[in-house]
């Protein structure tokens, strides 16, 4: 499926746009990588004329290692591109970047695709614009002109009412010798452009929401810098040396020295901001941080507790890591056993004993020596841990409940090895069965396990193109369909699931809610549906904007689509499982109204839930239907 204009006359890409669950590599989220497939599209301008030479790539990263490039490709002549082979996996998570000579950086969102399995997957037409680009001059503040200033556009985009995301940094520019600067084209985003300079405030300049076109910007001061002066100690008053310390995001972070004295550069007198600090085998450090003719005071992010200060220099106890320590033994010989994976889990536990796992992620554990584990840990709890080991079952410990952070040792586990006639040592819910389209076996897919995450408040309401929608879906596991079959591991109990097959040639299948019990075994056979297609028009499309709108479609089962809206005002969506939707128009630059913003949030804000299907056009599709000449308009901005 297709994202029309940006990869969207095939609408099997545009069925969802989906945020991995934490626990990605969970046990039955996945049981084996199989095979490889390709990814393929078309790259064309404004005007529909083919794309050559430009850069198609995806990144990814793991638990324990740095972003890397996941899979690249070039488009041709005819703008056609290839990836791969590569590793088939079901909603990559991370977004697709185009990127060619002259053009704004376009992308197709993470979770809106699956690499299929001995499959290609067609991405559609994928339309590249030239974007904003802007000019200016770099001034130091004595009115001096400034050369060699580094100049960094950013480009961000909301998925939450007030949380951005944004893709690969855009490269930066450094002005002339007469401290001018001219940027690339800047694609539609919330956008900013920072100026770095040694030894002077960080020029922080919100750029205008032009989508096309040059722009002249007026003259940017940078004035000189106030540093801020910091020191890092243990608990035990000790320095701590090679701390990384960022303050803001858009900061270059500095390092503790051997006295765990640090700098932070960069700001004027009385700054806001965010200070983080981390080192391996410390407690993460994230204040929020306000400097006032007192000193500054300081608070922990996300906690409740009081605010601290004033003090003339940061000081920053960081605490050691807390530890579940043990050892992992095989259970037939003693031998100790070296471990893949150790997942932590909060839990709790039914009336009848039964335990309900919570909040599972993938923990960064140690292992000393095969056989000895430690699993670091940050809140008191007791806690529900899960290990893999090559060639074993899955086992499971308890710890025991602690009210204060402390090491908690002794955990012992045994693995059992899968062998002919070895059973599983751990409840498992599995769910078989066939995949058939029109009765034929459906020889390659995907078939997941969708759980809806729950809404959020106003303030945080989830976000597409600028407006607000329903909630996506976490995905809890997935297996290959291989010749018509698939085995899916669930790595929890629940009752509220939807099971979902995709294949490259036809529209997803919606199965639910639906429940596993804890130990199930359940057998469902999923008959592919038909799907049915929204056509229609936006009108009074605003002056400027004609070329860059979307559609967005939501539904209150985690089914996510958006679609690009094209030159004539027309837009399509096909392939949609059928049930209702919301559709909205916008874009990555259009802040909804619906989201309050401002000093002055309303307190009940917070305690009221979204209502994305407020200022919807609601739309209910059938098996086979074409709903056509429905309309839709952009909300002027209150």
């Amino acid at each position: 499926m297709s994202l029309a204009s940006l990869g969207l006359h095939n609408p099997r890409l545009a069925f969802g746009i989906l945020v991995a669950w934490s626990l990605s590599a969970a046990p039955g989220r996945t049981e084996e990588t199989p095979h490889q497939g390709t990814l393929s599209g078309r790259i064309v301008d404004a005007e529909g004329t083919p794309v050559a030479g430009a850069t198609v790539s995806i990144n990814t990263w793991g638990d324990k290692e740095p972003v890397k490039l996941f899979v690249e490709g070039v488009s041709g002549a005819d703008g056609r591109f290839t990836l791969g082979p590569a590793d088939a996996v079901y909603r990559h998570s991370f977004d697709i970047i185009i990127e060619g000579d002259g053009f704004a950086r376009q992308y197709v969102p993470g979770g809106a695709y699956s690499v299929f399995p001995n499959a290609d997957c067609e991405l559609g037409v994928i339309r590249v614009d030239r974007g904003c680009s802007f000019s200016g001059l770099v001034l130091d503040h004595d009115g001096t002109p400034l050369a060699d200033a580094l100049v960094e556009p950013v480009v961000d985009r909301r998925y939450l009412g007030h949380t951005i995301t944004g893709a690969a940094p855009m490269r930066p520019v450094r002005t002339d010798a007469e401290g001018r600067f001219r940027t690339p084209g800047i694609p539609v985003g919330e956008r900013v452009i920072l100026v770095r300079v040694p030894h002077r405030q960080l020029a922080w300049v919100v750029l205008p929401d032009a989508p096309h076109g040059e722009r002249t910007l007026p003259p940017i001061v940078v004035e000189r810098d106030v540093p801020i002066l910091g020191r890092i100690t243990d608990g035990r008053g000790e320095p701590v040396a090679g701390v990384v310390v960022q303050a803001n995001a858009e900061s270059n972070p500095t390092t503790s020295d051997a006295e765990g004295r640090f700098v932070l550069s960069g700001f004027g007198p009385n700054p806001r901001f965010q200070l983080q600090a981390k080192k391996d085998g410390y407690v993460f450090i994230n204040w929020g941080v306000k400097g006032s003719d007192d000193g500054f005071h300081w608070h922990e992010v996300g906690a409740a507790g009081k605010e601290h200060g004033p003090v003339r220099q940061l000081s920053v106890v960081m605490q050691p890591v807390v530890w579940i320590e043990g050892e992992a033994i095989d259970e037939a010989t003693g031998e100790p056993v070296r471990l893949d994976r150790v997942v932590l889990c909060f839990f709790e536990r039914k009336p009848n004993g039964e335990v309900v796992l919570d909040g599972c992620r993938n923990s960064r554990f140690e292992q000393p020596q095969n056989g000895r584990f430690r699993v670091p840990y940050s809140t008191p709890e007791e806690y529900h841990l899960t290990f893999s080991a090559k060639g074993y079952h899955d086992a499971e410990a308890f710890t025991p409940k602690v009210d204060a952070l402390a090491s908690v040792e002794g955990i012992r586990v045994k693995l059992r090895k899968k062998i002919d006639g070895s059973t599983a040592q751990l409840p498992r819910q599995t769910i078989i069965g066939s995949v058939t389209d029109h009765g034929r076996p459906v020889e390659t897919g995907w078939v997941a396990l969708w759980s809806v995450r729950p809404s959020e408040n106003i303030v945080n309401a989830y976000i597409m193109r600028g407006r607000t929608v329903t909630a996506d879906a976490a995905i809890c596991a997935s297996a290959p369909i291989q010749n018509g079959k698939y085995v899916l591991t669930a790595p929890f109990q629940g009752d509220a699931f939807y099971l979902v097959a995709e294949s490259p040639e036809r529209a997803p299948t919606q199965i639910g809610p639906l429940e596993v019990a804890l130990g199930e075994a359940k057998s469902l056979d999923i008959a592919c549906v038909e799907g049915g297609a929204v056509q229609g028009t936006v009108k009074d499309r605003p002056s400027d904007w004609e070329d860059d709108l979307w559609v967005v479609a939501f539904t209150d089962t985690g089914v996510r689509v958006e679609t690009r809206v094209l030159p004539d005002g027309s837009f399509s969506l096909a392939n949609l499982p059928p049930v209702r939707y919301g559709l909205k128009v916008g874009h990555d630059a259009y802040r909804d109204s619906e989201v309050p913003r401002g000093p002055n949030i309303p307190p009940e804000a917070r305690e009221t839930n979204s209502d994305p299907w407020k200022r919807a056009v609601v739309v209910n599709v059938s098996p086979g239907e074409e709903r056509d000449a429905v309309e839709l308009r952009l909300p002027k901005r209150d």
